[in-house]
């Protein structure tokens, strides 16, 4: 149970980190 809430904490913080790295990369575009 411990492990699944680790898990889905660790893919939210790609998801967000993915999303800073493509909003940099369009107001670099922009």
């Amino acid at each position: 149970m411990e492990l699944t809430i680790l898990i889905f904490r660790e893919i939210e913080y790609l998801d967000k980190w993915k999303g800073s790295m493509i909003e940099c990369v369009v107001k670099t575009l922009a």
